[in-house]
Parts: structure tokens; C-alpha cells; sequence
């Protein structure tokens, strides 16, 4: 009894310590994430340039969360009305918001939507996909070229698995990006009916799994299926990207499930945890913190170490929370977080002395003489 329980020990920690394996996987091209360092734990050809279907709406939509009022109203113009691919319906000369439609295209996919908030922001499709190019460019990303807002087949329309997760991982800076990404179902008008539409999130993985937040899913012919999903565990938020995946969901989930068993999150100081004592001119001591968690994400083997700079002598005067110092830690030799160390109190100015009477006498003297 004590050989098998022995030996199906062995087999748990076999399994929860695999190494990463491509053939595990379907993709055409692969990368998982971690969002904190930008530490990939997957790669599978995740350089290759490929076409990424409709998961090209997650820049479409950082670009119209970055240059658009959310609660401004569209009118749907002709243009976006009947277009090719996934659509919510929209009806020309219909009102909605720009919020409303974020929500049609990032949980129906809407191509419509796409074209609709394209002209409202760029005032043309041609313009705003100008804009997406431009904000690829922004993020350092040469292997990424936009023809369209919605993702439809098309020669000069590519990206890579890498570049990717780049643009999900900038997305995801954005609370009100998340939260759209996140939901399972949103009402928005339909005919200027105000709860008229009913929209379904595509992304099936939000139900899958439990960590999911989001974010996309894409298919065409050319492409083949195509997603892009985030998850976060205790802190943890990793991004994975497959293109060309027959079987993306079980992907997803495996490499979430590897990741999340790499990973960790590491508290290098709590607020107020840096403490250090200062000295004033006149021999006082103050004391200087840091008012900002600090963390990073760590993997395997690692040695965290700490540089604290700060003037030898603090000069009045001074007001709580001015800047002194700051600290900055270290994981295997590398900066990952870094903070300014705030004053407790306050430093007055020491009180200017009172001339003693004789001193006064005396400079009255002498100035009486050099008048002379």
C-alpha cells in the first residue's frame, strides 16, 4: 500500500511539474504571456506573421476607447449596414452610443459595428485604419499592418501571436476595455429601442474557465480560428494568443493551467514597508516610505535584492510627503519595480535668531563712521 501511494505521489508531481511541450498543442502559431514582465512561457512560432480574423477588433477598439467620448451618440451611417462577416444588426439611421457599440463588437464580433465606429472616429474607414497602423507603430510593433477595423480576409492584413498579445496586454490597461470583454451578455437599443438587442459573448471560455476575463475570438477561411484570452489567479494575469487552432479552447486551457502553475505573484514591499531614517542638519532624525505596493511576477529560481538611494542630510523645510529617496528591487540582477520614499512629517525652517542688543549697538556705530 505504502509503494502505490508512493508511486502515484511520484506521478502528481510528474504531472504538475510538466515541461513545456509544442506538440501538446494545435496552433499554427502560439504565445502565452505573462502580463507583469512580458515573460513568454509559450512559443510556438509566435513570430510567424499570419492573419488574425476578427480578433483585429481589439485594436479597433483601443483605438476608439482612446479617441472617443463613450457616451457619445452615433448615427449609423448606410456604409455600415450589411456588411460581409458577423454582424449585430445595425440599422442605418439608428442611434446608439459608442458604448453600445464596443459592446456589439467585441461580444458579437460585429463587422457593422466595426465600420460604424471606423467613420465616427477616423471620419473615414481609410483614416482610421491609419489611425490603428499608427498606434501598432506606437507600440513598437513591426510585423503588424491593419487593412480594415473588423479583420476580413485581405493581403496586407497580418499580425503575429507576439504583437498580438502586446496589443491585448495595452487593451487590457483599460478598465472599461476589460469590463466589455468580460461580460457574457450586454442590452443595448436596437431601433432605438433602449433594450432591444440581447448580445452573447463568442467567447466561450469565459464559462470554461474559471479565471477567464476576456478577450476575443476570429475566424475566416484564410485565417482559421483564431483567439486571443486573458486569465488572472492571485494576482497573476497571463495573455494567450493562438492563430490558425483547430482546437483553441483546450489549447487555452492547457496553457493557462501550465502557466498559472509556473507563475507567481511576489510581494517585494507592502506599503510603508521600506522605512528608513534620515537626518536633519541640527542632528534630528525623520523617517522616509514608500506609499506603493510593490510586486512582479516571479518563475522557478530567483534571488530579489534592493537599492535604496537618498541624501545623507534632509535640508528644511520640508512637508509630509515630499520625495526623499526612492527604492528599487531587483529580481536575478533585473530592475522590475521601483518607487519614491515620501517624508512622515514635516521639517521646519529653524527660526531666525534675534540680534542681541550690543551687536546692534555696535553695527550702529559702525555704520555711523563709514557714512562719514
Amino acid at each position: 500500500m505504502k509503494k502505490y501511494i508512493s508511486i502515484l505521489l511520484i506521478a502528481l508531481t510528474l504531472a504538475f511539474n510538466m515541461p513545456f511541450c509544442a506538440s501538446a498543442y494545435s496552433a499554427r502559431s502560439m504565445i502565452l504571456l505573462d502580463k507583469a514582465t512580458n515573460t513568454i512561457l509559450v512559443d510556438i512560432d509566435c513570430n510567424k506573421r499570419l492573419p488574425m480574423a476578427s480578433t483585429t477588433k481589439i485594436m479597433t477598439a483601443l483605438v476608439v476607447l482612446e479617441n472617443a467620448d463613450l457616451d457619445a451618440n452615433v448615427v449609423i451611417p448606410s456604409q455600415a449596414c450589411g456588411v460581409e462577416g458577423s454582424s449585430m444588426y445595425l440599422i442605418s439611421g439608428e442611434t446608439l452610443t459608442v458604448r453600445d457599440l464596443l459592446y456589439g463588437l467585441m461580444l458579437t464580433s460585429g463587422n457593422d459595428a466595426a465600420v460604424a465606429l471606423a467613420i465616427h472616429v477616423g471620419g473615414t474607414q481609410e483614416h482610421f485604419v491609419a489611425m490603428m497602423n499608427q498606434r501598432a507603430k506606437s507600440l513598437g510593433l513591426i510585423d503588424t499592418n491593419f487593412a480594415n477595423p473588423s479583420g476580413l480576409p485581405d493581403d496586407n492584413h497580418y499580425t503575429t501571436a507576439k504583437e498580438l498579445a502586446i496589443i491585448t496586454s495595452h487593451a487590457l490597461d483599460n478598465e472599461i476595455f476589460r469590463q466589455i470583454v468580460s461580460a457574457q451578455t450586454a442590452k443595448v437599443p436596437y431601433n432605438n429601442n433602449p433594450d432591444g438587442r440581447t448580445l452573447k459573448n463568442h467567447n466561450k471560455l469565459l464559462s470554461m474557465y474559471d479565471s477567464a476575463i476576456g478577450v476575443k475570438t476570429g475566424f475566416t477561411k484564410k485565417a482559421g480560428r483564431c483567439l486571443v484570452s486573458a486569465a488572472e489567479e492571485n494576482g497573476v494575469i497571463l495573455i494567450c494568443v493562438t492563430l490558425n487552432d483547430g482546437d483553441d479552447w483546450n489549447d487555452h486551457i492547457t496553457a493557462f493551467d501550465y502557466g498559472f502553475q509556473k507563475a507567481q505573484k511576489l510581494v517585494l514591499a507592502a506599503p510603508g514597508q521600506v522605512n528608513i531614517s534620515l537626518e536633519t542638519p541640527d542632528g534630528k532624525t525623520v523617517t522616509a516610505v514608500n506609499k506603493n505596493e510593490l510586486s512582479t511576477v516571479v518563475f522557478d529560481d530567483y534571488k530579489t535584492s534592493s537599492v535604496i538611494k537618498a541624501e545623507k542630510f534632509v535640508y528644511a523645510p520640508k512637508t509630509a510627503g515630499d520625495a526623499v529617496g526612492s527604492v528599487s528591487f531587483f529580481v536575478n540582477g533585473v530592475e522590475v519595480a521601483q518607487d519614491k520614499l515620501y517624508l512622515t512629517q514635516s521639517i521646519e525652517a529653524p527660526p531666525a535668531k534675534k540680534e542681541l542688543l550690543i551687536t546692534r549697538i555696535i553695527n550702529k556705530i559702525k555704520s555711523f563712521f563709514k557714512g562719514k
